[in-house]
């Protein structure tokens, strides 16, 4: 009988020990806000006033558009950025606890948003290079391929995730990672032919992030659910 109870308790007994060797998300979450907070607050500072020219308005106008791929850079990085925050944000309602190994894959991803406005500091100033595309890029796909390597290691560990997840979440969260992660792979290849092309094609993220917004919102509805709130 002590044997049969002892069988019984045996995967409890496993659950609670998987749970005393994780760490509470709390604080890495606190510190991820920190660090979106502190990275976008800094893309500002990649806005440089030039000097005033000759004349009575120190032709102002033309100056202001000759820094329009600045402008354009800290719009689309802010956008980017901030959508990054979000997915990381919804992660982390999800993914409430974690080992060493997802402490570590958050760390590399939150240092691809310290990078952040050295990229577009990079982009802003040479918005033509094919270099400089490329390294912007590469900061997104970086950050991206790691919301896609937690997502992939949690789905793994179910006593990672939140009581109530849905089962297929893990996996919709990395194909939006994976969708827009495919847009600034296919920039790269483009900028190795014309630059300008790959500017074209950063066009597309804004409405693929709306239409994953619509098509998360929409699938929650029809379940009748709501994500853990904590």
């Amino acid at each position: 009988m002590t044997e049969n109870m002892n069988r019984a308790a045996g995967p409890e007994r496993t659950e609670l020990a998987m749970r005393n060797d994780s760490h509470d998300f709390a604080r890495l979450t606190n510190l991820a806000d920190g660090i979106f907070a502190v990275a976008m607050t800094f893309l500002a500072f990649t806005i440089q006033v030039p000097p005033p020219g000759p004349g009575p308005d120190g032709k102002l106008a033309a100056r202001l558009g000759a820094m329009l791929p600045q402008f354009g850079t800290l719009a689309l990085t802010f956008f980017i950025a901030a959508r990054l925050w979000m997915l990381h944000y919804k992660m982390h309602r999800v993914v409430t606890r974690g080992n060493d190994v997802l402490l570590v894959l958050n760390m590399v991803l939150l240092f691809g948003v310290v990078l952040i406005p050295f990229s577009a500091e990079v982009l802003s100033t040479y918005p033509l290079s094919p270099l400089s595309v490329s390294i912007y890029a590469a900061n997104a796909l970086v950050m991206l391929a790691m919301d896609v390597a937690i997502w992939r290691y949690a789905r793994a560990r179910p006593h990672f995730l939140a009581e109530g997840t849905p089962p297929d979440h893990p996996a919709r969260m990395m194909r939006y990672s994976l969708q827009i992660a495919g847009v600034f792979g296919g920039s790269i290849v483009a900028a190795m032919f014309t630059p300008r092309a790959a500017l074209y094609i950063w066009a597309m993220i804004p409405p693929i992030i709306i239409s994953q917004a619509r098509g998360l919102s929409r699938a929650d509805t029809m379940r009748g659910v709501d994500l853990p709130t904590s």
